[in-house]
């Protein structure tokens, strides 16, 4: 089974967490077979543990947000006796702060020292040992996509750093994070991240380049953590429906459409998206590194998010929330649903889930040529990584299919029998294989 990676953060405050909100938001969350949530902590008191119980029994993991200033000093006995009891509760992940990349996030006396990124670590370090020994695994500071201090510069600093001054099993137990914020630009803007993009450099993105300000912003930082640990990190996505940073107090303005989001929501169920630029084009699929990608916000009373939030106060669904329901059913309720494969396509299967992104079907005639094939597919295949064989039955099982050969190759059969699994198909003759990107 795939896992369950649709998150949503509560309430954008900590005032929301009594039994009538648990009676009112628990059953809405399941409608939204939502996996995950994010919490607002204060520092000095604790959520009620039957809140956080009842979100652990429905099977949704927390996630607690302290939002602490990056410039203050911590009470580490009060957060102590938080970790524990949220640990032994329950919760699976914390937050410390946010935005370590912003001077306003420090201030100017802070912002102006030579070590920043040293100062920042020195704090996290800590919280994240006391964490990691309440069973609570720490999150890295998600950063501004550019920032006052480049996001990439920062990351990679402050990776080096940890690697040097904690042990392996922390290293081993720390999830990164990202804002998931789209910038008005294309889902798949970024991706690939500077293997790709190659020429971006900090602060300057040259014509015809894309860089890590957009929905994307997690596989630059996901390259990162392999350069610099040899490996990718998970990672855990925030507020995705914010358009960006720039101007918080208009919330309208920074609002994305609800079919932007609805092809989040997707991509996240493993199915098929196109590109809104570029409806020929499938986006590439969320990787699995990303453990889960929280929706900004479940409800709210605070006049600014109100055009953000899913639900209004008194529980009535917005139009986003509207159409996730329509669409999907979650696995608690009893009756089947027939559910799309591919965003806006007619086609129908019981399953909504790929095990694979794409698959390059081979027509057995072309056998022997074979290596000819596979060098001319080469960028391809090194940037999508998909599986390549000459079984249908291994190929509908992928969301994307690249079928080597002519019409005639494949029989009506065989593409009927692709086809009604929800799979996209695109065949593509020997002699063209050259234009495949």
């Amino acid at each position: 089974m795939l896992p369950n990676r649709v998150g949503f953060h509560y309430f954008p405050d900590s005032l929301h967490y009594g039994e009538k909100h648990l009676e009112m938001w628990l059953p809405k969350l399941k409608d939204l077979d939502a996996g995950w949530i994010v919490l607002q902590s204060p520092i000095n008191r604790a959520i009620p543990e039957a809140f956080i119980v009842e979100l652990a029994k429905a099977q949704i993991q927390v996630i607690l947000d302290f939002n602490y200033p990056n410039d203050a000093s911590l009470a580490w006995d009060d957060l102590d006796i938080l970790l524990k009891s949220y640990g032994k509760w329950g919760t699976g992940f914390a937050l410390l702060n946010q935005r370590p990349n912003m001077q306003s996030s420090w201030g100017a006396h802070f912002w102006s020292s030579s070590d920043l990124v040293a100062q920042h670590i020195a704090q996290f370090q800590i919280f994240a040992k006391r964490a990691l020994d309440c069973g609570i695994k720490p999150i890295f500071s998600p950063m501004v996509p550019s920032g006052d201090y480049w996001d990439l510069s920062f990351l990679n600093n402050a990776l080096m750093m940890l690697s040097k001054v904690v042990s392996p099993d922390l290293i081993n137990n720390l999830v990164l994070s990202a804002f998931a914020w789209t910038f008005g630009r294309s889902l798949d803007w970024g991706t690939g991240g500077s293997r790709r993009w190659s020429a971006v450099k900090a602060y300057h993105i040259p014509e015809n380049s894309q860089d890590q300000r957009g929905f994307r912003a997690f596989e630059w930082y996901l390259e990162c953590s392999r350069q610099v640990l040899g490996k990718a990190l998970p990672v855990i996505l925030f507020q995705a429906g914010i358009l960006n940073d720039s101007d918080f107090s208009a919330a309208e303005k920074s609002l994305v459409e609800s079919t932007e989001i609805f092809k989040i929501f997707s991509l996240l169920k493993d199915e098929n998206v196109h590109d809104s630029l570029d409806s020929s084009q499938l986006l590439s699929p969320i990787p699995p590194e990303v453990l889960a990608c929280n929706f900004f916000t479940l409800s709210t009373d605070d006049p600014r998010w109100l055009s953000h939030a899913w639900f209004s106060p008194q529980g009535h669904p917005a139009e986003i929330a509207q159409l996730i329901q329509t669409k999907y059913q979650p696995p608690h309720q009893s009756q089947p649903v027939m559910r799309d494969r591919t965003v806006d396509s007619s086609r129908k299967s019981e399953n909504s889930a790929f095990r694979y992104g794409r698959y390059i079907l081979l027509s057995p005639s072309f056998q022997p040529h074979v290596p000819d094939i596979l060098q001319s597919l080469h960028t391809y295949i090194s940037y999508h990584k998909p599986l390549i064989g000459y079984s249908r039955e291994e190929a509908c099982q992928a969301a994307y299919i690249l079928a080597v050969g002519s019409e005639s190759d494949f029989s009506e059969q065989d593409l009927q029998y692709l086809q009604q699994r929800g799979s996209l198909i695109q065949i593509v003759p020997p002699d063209r294989l050259d234009a495949i990107r």
